[in-house]
Order: structure tokens, then sequence, then C-alpha cells
């Protein structure tokens, strides 16, 4: 309970309060990883744009409250992506319906499908220590490079996991929610 003196907080209790950031209260970062892969497969395309897009979208829908406050399923990314975002990229989705994979072997594939090019990205749900969705721009040996609407920089792959959370591992990687991003006018 606060306690007030003559209209006024106790020092002592306003100097424990913090201002809530952006994003704070809701659950839109799913819709930003869409956004973001979108910035880096394609320079060109309008951001906001996109944006205002999506929010219409999800109103027209009656899904814009549900998002806004639990966020989105993959279900709801993939009807996104489907819906606006495939106008200006294609995807692919490998683990669908197969068997989670061992670290390991996502990983590879992840880096093979990137392999340095900077018009590709990966957008994947996390678990364990972040319930979200991030992009991948980039992979080493040792670590996920993000592309993130929370500031996340870097996953150190020691501390991922495919699989159940289990010793040190933080952060669970969902293959079968991972959309493989690329531009839509590719020569391959």
């Amino acid at each position: 309970m606060v306690s007030f003196y003559g209209g006024y907080m106790k020092t002592k209790q306003l100097r424990k309060l913090s201002p809530f950031e952006q994003g704070g209260l809701d659950s839109l970062c799913g819709i930003y990883s869409l956004i973001n892969a979108g910035q880096i497969v394609n320079k060109n395309a309008n951001s906001e744009r996109l944006f205002r897009s999506v929010i219409s979208y999800l109103a027209r829908n009656n899904k814009l409250q549900d998002t806004l406050i639990s966020g989105m399923l993959f279900k709801g990314i993939k009807e996104l992506v489907d819906n606006i975002f495939a106008a200006i990229w294609k995807y692919e989705i490998k683990y669908a319906g197969v068997p989670t994979p061992e670290l390991d072997v996502f990983w590879r594939e992840m880096r093979r499908f990137l392999n340095g090019d900077p018009k590709k990205a990966i957008v994947v749900g996390l678990s364990g220590t972040h319930d979200h969705w991030t992009v991948i721009k980039e992979i080493s040996d040792k670590r996920l490079v993000l592309h993130d609407s929370d500031g996340l920089c870097y996953l150190s792959r020691k501390h991922c996991t495919t699989g159940c959370v289990t010793g040190p591992q933080l952060h669970v990687l969902h293959p079968a929610q991972t959309l493989f991003i690329s531009e839509k006018n590719e020569n391959k």
C-alpha cells in the first residue's frame, strides 16, 4: 500500500517506483519480430506502413485486443505472414510436423540457411528465460546475433536448447515455430 502525506508520496517510496517502458505492458513482440525481419530482408520495406497494416488486419479480424494483451501463437504469426508479409518476402517452416531436432542439428540448419547473407533472417519462438519472438540475423558456432524488439543482442549457444529446460540452458528455441525468411524475388 502506498502512503501519502499531504498529497505527496513518501520520498523513499517514490525512489522505488520505475516508469513503465514502451512495450512493457503489451505483448507485441510477434509483430515486431516480423517487421524487424522485414527490415533485414527488404531494406526498402516501409515499417510504419507494415505496422499499420498489421494493426488494421488484427482489428478487422477482432484479434487486436487479444494480441495486445496476450501476444501471438505461431498460428497467428503465420497468418500475418500469409496475409501481409508475403508481399515482401518468402518463408519456409522446415520443422513443422516433425520431431524436434537436437540443438546441434537445428543450429547447423540455421547457420546453413543464413550463410552470411544479409538479406535473410530467421524468426524464432523462445521460451525459458524469455517467452518471446525474436529475429536471428547472424549465427556463429557460439551464439545467435539478434535483431530484437526487446533489446536482446545475442543468445549464447551454451545457454540454448531445443528440448526441455534442464541444467544450465536458459533459452528454449522452438524449431517448429521458426520461419526461415528470404527475399521474395531471390533467384535460387
